[in-house]
């Protein structure tokens, strides 16, 4: 696979600063993850039509984006 990038992801999410070596690793490493899990695809859902969750989700962000939807 491509190696991830400032640039790629910023072209990707159209950042308008250059993304940090921090963001840039964390990215690397949940593509690797994936790669390696044999994952391809992932979900993307919109809570109350206010709220965009693409991708993977830890089960404590996803406990906490509901709450808060729930709480809106």
């Amino acid at each position: 696979g491509q190696r991830i990038t400032a640039e790629s992801i910023n072209e990707e999410f159209s950042l308008p600063d250059y993304a940090s070596s921090d963001v840039i690793q964390n990215v690397q490493y949940d593509q690797d993850l994936t790669r390696e899990l044999g994952i391809t695809e992932a979900p993307f859902m919109i809570i109350n039509e206010e709220i965009g969750l693409a991708g993977i989700q830890p089960i404590e962000h996803l406990v906490e984006i509901l709450s808060m939807a729930q709480s809106n």
